[in-house]
């Protein structure tokens, strides 16, 4: 019985941080500096007023979450957090489009547009064409993950009765470690790729991206504690199975 509960508690740990990369950026107070990416124009609004003397009525930065956009503004020497945040509604599709972002911030502006800041389409159509569809396949196999992990936690609970069922937990948690490698694989890629591609093609307007590594760091270490409580279930298993009829497990 007492075999089961680390491994009960790392599986639990794992559902909770999987929860969080979905949830990250739900409101303008949750965790807001766990962006997959940050899309920042401060250097667009600079080089804007520059050439114009006039001001560019759009956000400083437009973060990118797994099932939201927030879009604020920089007030401490463009460090995080911002303030003033908006958010979009939750919605399973990510739908990151920085044009149609910024398009929909310049419409009570009539002195600039997307065409007059030689905004390169190339930014929207990755994100139209890849970037947003591989991020929506990774929230599949978050969803997919968190199922095999609420198995294993609910296993487990059977397990503190019958010890010798935590080794079956094993075929839970592999499948969930496959799932969460997936979707932490997948939302790196893009992560990189996106950045890469904002900082290589909006450089010349100033446009410009990045990111904390922070998500990052939540997703894959959902992955290690998955991995490694599935080796803990199995030795609990194994040992709760030697010593059942004593009862000490």
């Amino acid at each position: 019985m007492w075999s089961t509960i680390l491994p009960e508690l790392m599986s639990i740990t794992v559902f909770i941080l999987t929860i969080l990369c979905l949830q990250a950026g739900h409101s303008p107070s949750y965790l807001q500096n766990y962006a997959i990416l940050s899309l920042n124009t401060t250097g667009l609004k600079s080089a804007y007023h520059e050439r114009t003397q006039a001001g560019l009525p759009i956000h400083d930065v437009y973060n990118l979450y797994m099932m939201t956009t927030c879009s604020g503004y920089w007030t401490n020497n463009s460090a995080p957090p911002p303030a003033l945040v908006t958010c979009s509604p939750v919605s399973w599709y990510s739908k990151f489009l920085p044009a149609t972002l910024i398009q929909t911030d310049l419409t009570s502006h009539h002195g600039a547009n997307l065409s007059s800041l030689s905004f390169p389409p190339s930014i929207q159509s990755a994100f139209v064409e890849r970037f947003n569809l591989q991020l929506h396949v990774a929230f599949i196999f978050y969803v997919i993950a968190l199922v095999w992990v609420g198995i294993v936690i609910v296993w487990g609970m059977l397990a503190c009765w019958v010890g010798v069922l935590g080794s079956f937990a094993v075929l839970f948690t592999s499948s969930a470690s496959t799932s969460l490698l997936i979707a932490s694989a997948i939302v790196s890629v893009v992560q990189s790729q996106a950045v890469a591609l904002i900082n290589d093609q909006g450089a010349n307007i100033g446009l410009s991206a990045g990111y904390n590594g922070r998500f990052l760091a939540l997703t894959w270490s959902a992955f290690a504690i998955n991995c490694v409580s599935s080796v803990v279930w199995s030795l609990s298993g194994f040992c709760s199975g030697l010593v059942r009829g004593r009862g000490d497990f």
